[in-house]
């Protein structure tokens, strides 16, 4: 949890009312557990900026996609512009949120970034929930287990 003065109560951050919103990870090189970090709010796809977004922010994108061990922040747009809405800036998550509506931020479609400051995300891989596509992504290797018994002759 940051103690940056920005974030203690002040008037333009405040946690939102309960929203639809889903998450999905786009972008150049996106994979299953990493990307871009694009929200669905009121009916629209839109990005995330990348100021003040760290670990915690990231463990409640990778909680909402069904990763239960946390993920890391990738800024700087790593994974490419987004285009569209940029939905949220200056997230404010403590990490145990369930989604990202519940944390704070400036407002939906409030910020000062451009799409060069789309956010990623990466998220841990072992401990895998479900992943987006309800497949897990980790498996445990395959093992043979010896025939214990013994075939008549």
């Amino acid at each position: 949890m940051t103690t940056d003065p920005r974030f203690i109560s002040t008037p333009r951050m405040k946690k939102m009312e309960k929203a639809q919103v889903n998450v999905r990870f786009g972008g150049t090189g996106a994979t299953a557990n990493q990307g871009r970090v694009e929200v669905f709010y009121n009916g629209t796809w839109g990005t995330v900026c990348d100021d003040h977004f760290d670990s915690a922010d990231a463990g409640v994108v990778c909680r909402m996609l069904g990763f239960n061990e946390g993920g890391i922040a990738i800024l700087n747009g790593t994974f490419g512009a987004g285009t569209g809405r940029i939905w949220m800036d200056e997230l404010n998550c403590n990490g145990t949120e369930q989604s990202l509506d519940q944390c704070q931020f400036l407002g939906w479609g409030n910020t000062n970034c451009g799409h060069s400051e789309d956010v990623g995300v990466q998220c841990r891989t072992s401990g895998v929930t479900n992943a987006p596509t309800g497949v897990p992504t980790t498996r445990a290797p395959a093992t043979v287990q010896p025939n214990n018994s013994t075939a008549s002759k």
